[in-house]
């Protein structure tokens, strides 16, 4: 993924994310926005798992989307509202 991709997803008043990565296999990545802050709420949590200690903390860092395969497996729902 280029700077240029992780634009093209990105919000139109924010910057586009600084670190992107990727895994070994070229199929696979990531992209972090290390300046989105978000609060944890574990009844959002995609997993049925809701038991964390951080309930209610504001952190900082998002991960915005993960690529497993080729295939996005998650997309930060700010992404997906902003695309409708």
């Amino acid at each position: 993924m280029t700077r240029r991709d992780a634009r093209a997803g990105s919000e139109p008043d924010r910057p586009a994310p600084r670190l992107i990565g990727h895994a070994l296999r070229t199929r696979d990545g990531w992209t972090f926005d290390p300046s989105r802050r978000w609060k944890v709420r574990a009844e959002e949590f995609a997993s049925m798992g809701r038991n964390t200690p951080f309930q209610g903390w504001e952190l900082p860092g998002q991960v915005l989307m993960t690529v497993l395969n080729g295939r996005v497996t998650f997309r930060a729902e700010t992404l997906l509202a902003s695309a409708r």
